[in-house]
């Protein structure tokens, strides 16, 4: 009798779907496509990178050695990539309306961290530690929405329930649990609960190759690439 073993996906390969998606996503929006393909690849397709991208910096959170280095490294491409994101989406060098995404998941980093050190407080009532925790969502919730990043508070709140419920198995429970808070407004997003089916067959490996700076610089060069392309083919 043959074996059959069930689909698997790795970290990389995952992460390669949410380049592609964001890629399409982007085009959409930087080229002013319109019609029903470009309803496809930016409203269906393009919606499930973000919780992609959400799933595995908190996957990364708590398998780095150096979260201090993590936020940091977020950060600096964050600072990188917001030109060539005001650029490539919105034509212009300076956006005040949203920052990249990248300040989003730098945000959402930097909760992660001050959740971590409240949990490490055992003194506390775990009622006291869960008021906390709440207060700082919360806060932070707060604090994406006034500073204008991308997504706003829903992405913060995203972010912030992959967190509590990072230990749910299979992994699409916590990611359709975190697609709520991104569909808080209008249901606006309703593509993204898709991104549940691939991280529903995710491994949990990161796959053979090192790629993690290449994740990092594909943000700003894609947004540059877009900029330039769109210059050259809509002029």
């Amino acid at each position: 009798m043959t074996k059959t073993t069930s689909p698997s996906l790795t970290g990389n390969q995952l992460k390669i779907l949410a380049c592609i998606a964001m890629f399409a996503d982007h085009v959409v929006k930087g080229w002013y496509v319109r019609g029903l393909p470009a309803v496809l690849l930016s409203s269906v397709l393009g919606r499930i990178a973000f919780p992609i991208y959400c799933f595995f910096i908190t996957e990364g959170f708590f398998h780095t050695r150096n979260r201090a280095k993590y936020l940091l490294r977020m950060v600096v491409f964050a600072a990188i990539s917001e030109i060539p994101f005001n650029l490539g989406l919105h034509h212009t060098l300076i956006y005040k309306t949203t920052l990249c995404t990248l300040w989003s998941l730098s945000l959402g980093l930097l909760l992660f961290n001050c959740l971590a050190f409240v949990e490490k407080k055992r003194e506390l009532h775990i009622a006291v530690s869960w008021i906390l925790r709440l207060l700082l969502v919360a806060v932070f919730a707060v604090a994406a929405h006034y500073l204008h990043v991308d997504y706003r508070e829903r992405g913060l709140l995203c972010m912030a329930v992959l967190y509590f419920l990072r230990n749910e198995r299979p992994h699409s429970v916590p990611v359709l649990w975190a697609c709520l808070p991104l569909n808080m407004k209008n249901f606006s997003n309703p593509g993204s609960f898709l991104a549940a089916l691939p991280l529903h067959f995710y491994n949990g490996e990161r796959g053979r190759l090192k790629l993690k700076y290449f994740f990092y610089a594909f943000y700003p060069l894609h947004l540059i690439f877009i900029y330039i392309a769109g210059k050259i083919i809509l002029r």
